[in-house]
């Protein structure tokens, strides 16, 4: 009898695809998919894993189509969010597809496996008016100088909150005014910064930087406790909006999109916003580009009122 394995970061053993499951975890971290990324897909796989146990089925050549078809219908019973039940079956066609490409499998249950999703809602995305408030918002003192460099260094390169927070003091270069980020998978990307950016980063670096602990670190963005964390930089958003009267809150992530939308406003290309933001492809920029075009769409009715 084949033997199972244990998925070393569960402690749920898989009883139908043990060795399946492990091996294409294993093969995602290779690929250096994000640790969240891989945590998702094996809650997702171990969920389909002991369906499939319960209903008696006994190992890969035995799964079938409607097998599938059962199980997401199981997911939507069970309550799941329909945007959920769209990553569950995210991950179980990604690794019916990798068994495939494997030859691990001659016919892939999955083919045909598909969950219709409700349209979704353009995300909010900060006007530049509202930006220019958020950026006027921080005072002249020493977390203010910093929330500031951390602000305008978010809408010059829409980095991501956890890129934010691990910059370095190498990470910037003055000089090029450029910032090298360390995005997902390891993927290292080397942006422009706006004139803005480097002047705030300047004057944090000569009149705020050294007043916090564990100035002597490398980590670029210190505040009383040392350097920031990712809600560090969530609480800097918080913090400027509170004072600057923006409702609602500009987030780190909607700071991210406003930089790729108000790019595009401005004449920037796809593949420039694409590199500039880490995305692996061009699919990722259906959301700034959707928003783009609402504002298209409402330039030409305008237009058309008034003649």
């Amino acid at each position: 009898m084949k033997k199972k394995r244990m998925d070393s970061k569960c402690n749920i053993c898989p009883v139908v695809l043990g060795a399946e499951i492990t091996d294409y975890l294993t093969d995602l971290e290779r690929r250096r998919y994000s640790p969240t990324s891989i945590d998702v897909y094996r809650r997702a796989l171990l969920d389909m894993d002991a369906f499939l146990g319960a209903r008696g089925t006994r190992g890969l050549n035995d799964i079938t189509a409607d097998n599938l078809a059962d199980y997401r219908l199981s997911l939507f019973d069970r309550g799941l969010k329909p945007s959920s039940v769209v990553v569950y079956i995210r991950a179980v066609r990604g690794l019916f597809r990798w068994l495939e490409d494997r030859h691990r499998i001659f016919i892939n249950p999955t083919v045909g496996l598909i969950v219709r999703t409700a349209r979704q809602f353009i995300q909010y995305v900060p006007t530049e008016a509202e930006v220019r408030r958020l950026l006027a918002a921080p005072s002249g003192t020493p977390a203010g100088l910093r929330d500031r460099a951390v602000l305008e260094v978010a809408y010059a390169t829409g980095a991501r909150r956890a890129e934010n927070a691990s910059l370095t003091l190498d990470s910037v270069n003055s000089e090029d005014a450029t910032l090298r980020i360390m995005g997902k998978g390891e993927r290292e990307r080397v942006v422009p910064l706006t004139t803005a950016a480097v002047g705030a980063l300047a004057r944090y670096a000569k009149d705020s930087r050294p007043k916090f602990p564990g100035a002597d670190t490398d980590r670029l963005w210190l505040g009383q406790n040392g350097p920031l964390s990712p809600d560090g930089i969530s609480y800097v958003f918080l913090r400027q909006c509170q004072l600057a009267g923006i409702k609602p809150v500009i987030r780190p992530h909607a700071m991210r999109r406003a930089c790729a939308t108000h790019m595009l406003r401005h004449g920037a290309g796809p593949v420039d916003i694409q590199h500039l933001l880490g995305h692996a492809d061009l699919k990722h920029l259906s959301q700034y580009l959707a928003v783009s075009i609402r504002e298209m769409k409402q330039a030409h009715e305008q237009s058309k009122l008034g003649r």
